[in-house]
């Protein structure tokens, strides 16, 4: 045999290994149901898909018993909200892993879907109701995209302390959503803390939260509360009928709030500066951008820059285009004692109980 034979035999098996390393396997679809599909169980259908990804969760209709422990690239998928149900939560944590949770619904969990690590978790067509405490927990450095979701009546309350919001961030975690409702959960609505960022646009609503009866004033009931130094990016979203602020921006905590409703809140419509506990233990500087909004009928101030409380927060604010009428209090009420500062331009208030503009 010659040599160039021979480079021919290699090349040969050289391009038969590459083709065999680069053909991927193919994706699959995983029934899981009750009768006459590959699995009963969730659990043990996740246990045979493939962890690089491709596989798709089939589940049909029934309810399928958790908690769901999911570590892997995977689709989990329904049969419709309210006929495919997972009872007892999904909880979703892994290393750059990617997951999609659509067509289901999620109830009777600790937290209803619990999103950890660093993961990519992407929900569509869900409701998330009725769990122990938050809905939607995400957490370290998770990332969640929320599309046409709903998230109703979540949470507990324990002797006038209210346990469980709709949606909370902690640590890093991010949260962009898109046509969501959230209601009727004991705490908040949306409650992100730590160094977490919460992008809110379309179609979002957050109404009726924090209305729990016999619940302590002073603990919880806003629409949504940004504290800690985490980040808000809220963009045509509405917030209405909360039981305590409608949007609240506490502790080193920012925010950019546009063209967005908050009205009908039984606290001030939008508040920025002060802590977001009752016993505070360190200074800190709320900032806030606030522009197009309309704030209109809240119970207290229509927007309130400073921490009235005198404890050690202060606040900063653009205040611009904003409509803040009818509320029980002043249209745009601001701390300047407490050091807090404010640059207010075209703001139109009209029918607030303690006139337009007010220094406490």
């Amino acid at each position: 045999m010659n040599l160039t034979s021979n480079r021919f035999i290699v090349f040969t098996w050289m391009f038969l290994a590459l083709a065999i390393v680069v053909v991927p396997a193919q994706a699959r679809d995983i029934s899981v149901c009750s009768a006459g599909c590959a699995f009963s169980s969730v659990q043990a259908a996740l246990a045979s898909a493939n962890p690089a990804g491709g596989d798709t969760i089939r589940l049909g209709g029934g309810v399928f018993v958790g908690p769901i422990q999911v570590g892997i690239n995977v689709d989990i998928v329904g049969a419709g909200q309210g006929v495919s149900v997972v009872g007892g939560g999904i909880i979703i944590g892994g290393i750059g892993i990617s997951v999609k949770v659509q067509n289901l619904t999620v109830t009777q969990g600790l937290n209803g879907l619990a999103v950890l690590g660093l993961s990519n978790v992407i929900v569509q067509d869900v409701t998330v109701a009725a769990n122990i405490s938050d809905g939607i927990l995400a957490s370290d450095f998770a990332n969640v995209t929320l599309f046409n979701v709903t998230v109703a009546n979540n949470g507990l309350n324990v002797l006038g302390n209210p346990i469980g919001s709709g949606i909370s961030l902690n640590g890093a975690a991010t949260l962009n959503t898109s046509v969501v409702t959230i209601t009727g959960n004991v705490s908040a609505g949306i409650a992100a803390f730590g160094n977490s960022t919460l992008n809110l646009s379309t179609a979002t609503n957050v109404v009726g939260n924090g209305l729990t009866e016999g619940i302590i004033p002073g603990f919880g009931g806003e629409g949504i509360v940004v504290a800690g130094s985490a980040n808000a990016n809220i963009e045509g979203t509405t917030v209405s009928g909360n039981g305590a602020s409608g949007i609240a921006i506490l502790e080193s905590a920012s925010a950019d709030i546009r063209n967005s409703t908050v009205e009908g809140n039984g606290g001030p419509g939008i508040r920025v500066g002060g802590p977001a506990s009752v016993n505070p233990d360190f200074a800190a500087t709320a900032t806030a951008t606030i522009e197009n909004n309309i704030v209109n009928g809240n119970g207290s101030h229509g927007i309130l820059i400073g921490d009235p409380s005198k404890v050690l927060d202060t606040a900063t604010a653009t205040v611009n285009s904003n409509a803040m009428n009818n509320n029980g209090g002043c249209g745009l009420a601001i701390d300047t004692s407490g050091g807090s500062s404010v640059e207010a331009n075209i703001n139109f208030a009209n029918g607030n109980a303690e006139g337009s503009t007010c220094e406490l």
